[in-house]
């Protein structure tokens, strides 16, 4: 999960690598989905009471993988 907040903090990596990470990230957060929903979620929430900045790169990077 502490990868979610750095894929919006990251627009300026390559193109390939950027969509290498968001592929990966997407796909990883549908098999913690399916296999334990709870623990993706009290991580999420946990990643963003870290404040602000968290919040939103989170929101952000959720809402770039589609899943927001």
């Amino acid at each position: 999960m502490r990868r979610i907040p750095l894929i919006a903090q990251s627009p300026s990596r390559p193109a390939e690598k950027r969509a290498k990470d968001l592929a990966q990230a997407r796909e990883l957060m549908g098999i913690l989905e399916q296999s334990n929903p709870w623990s993706v979620r009290d991580a999420l929430d946990g990643a963003r009471s870290r404040g602000t900045k968290w919040r939103q790169a989170v929101d952000r990077s959720l809402a770039e993988l589609g899943l927001a």
